[in-house]
């Protein structure tokens, strides 16, 4: 809707609606107005992961819709949403809901996927927005188990621990066709793109 997003589970077998919850408001947009949900809910087992652009961050039982917690993600982590609200999709990794409110304090955040409670947050100096890509696991049979995600640059945060790997550049100002690839000591290497 204009005003409220929800999230609807269907039929396999006929497409009727199984049940309808409400997730929360639509997310303000700060150029032109496209409102509305832009994020895929997340099904871990039994449970659904959903994310509203309004930064609702909700865990619901896939049988009946029925809400196990809730979070904000500008209200409980001081999130920055950007120029299109809130539009990425929540990333399980074991039992770590991982996304990125935004802003300067709490840049990336992974919290419990069975209380909501929060397991670790990340701040960059830079407080970057919100994206519009979702964090996505890099290397799935490596121990570190990255997660990506960032604005305007590459960032590698280990979903472990929330601490920063790797914070590439996108884009240099003089671009040569390579990416180049930072850590907090400085250039490690470039890729050619």
């Amino acid at each position: 809707g204009m005003e409220n997003e929800y999230v609807r589970a269907l039929s396999a077998a006929d497409g009727s609606t199984l049940w309808t919850t409400r997730l929360g408001n639509s997310g303000t947009n700060r150029g032109p107005q496209y409102p509305g949900a832009r994020s895929t809910p997340t099904v871990a087992g039994d449970l659904l992961l959903a994310l509203g652009s309004d930064g609702d961050l909700a865990c619901l039982a896939t049988e009946t819709g029925e809400v196990r917690w809730a979070k904000n993600l500008r209200s409980d982590f001081g999130g920055e949403p950007g120029n299109w609200a809130y539009s990425e999709s929540p990333l399980v990794d074991g039992d770590r809901v991982i996304c990125a409110p935004g802003g300067t304090e709490a840049t990336v955040v992974a919290v419990n996927k069975h209380t909501g409670e929060e397991i670790w947050r990340t701040v960059l100096p830079e407080g970057d927005q919100a994206a519009y890509a979702s964090p996505i696991v890099a290397e799935p049979e490596a121990a570190a188990r990255p997660s990506v995600t960032g604005n305007l640059r590459l960032d590698v945060a280990l979903t472990s621990t929330g601490g920063i790997f790797v914070r590439g550049l996108g884009v240099d100002s003089e671009f040569d066709g390579s990416l180049r690839v930072t850590n907090t000591i400085g250039e490690i290497g470039r890729a050619h793109v």
